[in-house]
């Protein structure tokens, strides 16, 4: 009965180290809310290594020298940009958060596949236009009011 608990601690161990090598630890509430519980002690035996699976990806995504990627993931970052979500000091965690949002992605920007960055780029230039036409009606309605 010990090596299952053990097999299982070992892992909630190692979900914490990727979210630290990661730099995500301030948005665990986030992560693993995706399955629908508060913690990760709370997550069945297939959600945690699922999860430790997609995470092992984004920390190979992370250090890939794919210039590829890497240019999707920049693309990206430039959007989110144009959006109003910055990493400032080296801090992600805004967008970590927003790129979470299930509306966005729903996973961590290292988490996702060339395909899927290729995907949210022009998701991320319609919410822009949305967002800046809604400031411009807001502005326009505030003049004529």
């Amino acid at each position: 009965m010990n090596a299952p608990s053990q097999t299982r601690n070992k892992k909630l161990q190692a979900l914490h180290q990727v979210l630290l090598k990661l730099n995500v630890v301030d948005c665990k509430k986030e992560i693993v809310g995706r399955y629908n519980v508060e913690s990760s002690r709370d997550l069945s035996d297939a959600q945690l290594d699922e999860l430790l699976d997609s995470l092992d990806t984004g920390v190979k995504n992370r250090l890939s020298t794919d210039p590829a990627l890497k240019q999707w993931r920049s693309n990206v970052i430039v959007h989110l940009n144009k959006y109003g979500i910055y990493a400032t000091n080296n801090d992600w965690s805004l967008v970590n958060q927003f790129m979470l949002d299930k509306k966005v992605a729903g996973k961590l920007l290292y988490e996702m596949s060339l395909q899927e960055l290729k995907d949210l780029v022009p998701k991320l230039i319609s919410m822009t236009k949305k967002r800046q036409e809604k400031q411009l009606s807001e502005i326009k309605m505030a003049m004529y009011n």
